[in-house]
């Protein structure tokens, strides 16, 4: 995936108030994201009280360091809008002794629910590509 300046995390992902017990973004905290650079969140922008935007820095040698104890994830930028199937419950419990004769039941079809994903602006980071 594509490094760049803007990427996009879950909501959940951050915290204005940082504890002990919490491994993800916070204003002062450095996490890594998955698969990539650690970030430090400097400031926090808002906008009618709601969080709007993290400006953040990145290391570009924290790959070759030891990780810090929170990672996320993240997407980037230039993340493709993709349908994602999501598979429920494969079998009921009247299919056990199906499955147990490694036959599939015709009367139980996978249940699917399908999850249209793009990028949200939601919460984006600004990352400067040089340090």
């Amino acid at each position: 995936m594509e490094f760049t300046p803007v990427v996009y995390i879950d909501s959940s992902d951050f915290r204005e108030t940082d504890s002990k017990d919490y491994y993800g973004l916070a204003k002062g905290k450095t996490v890594r994201l998955l698969h990539c650079y650690d970030i430090t969140c400097k400031e926090v922008k808002k906008s009618n009280g709601v969080v709007t935007e993290l400006v953040c820095e990145f290391d570009i040698n924290s790959l070759k360091e030891k990780p810090p104890k929170g990672k996320i994830g993240w997407v980037s930028e230039a993340a493709v809008p993709c349908t994602v199937n999501r598979y429920e419950q494969l079998f009921n419990m009247c299919d056990i002794e199906v499955v147990r004769i490694c036959h599939v039941s015709a009367t139980c079809p996978p249940r699917v629910r399908h999850v249209s994903a793009a990028p949200s602006p939601k919460h984006k980071h600004k990352c400067p590509l040089s340090e």
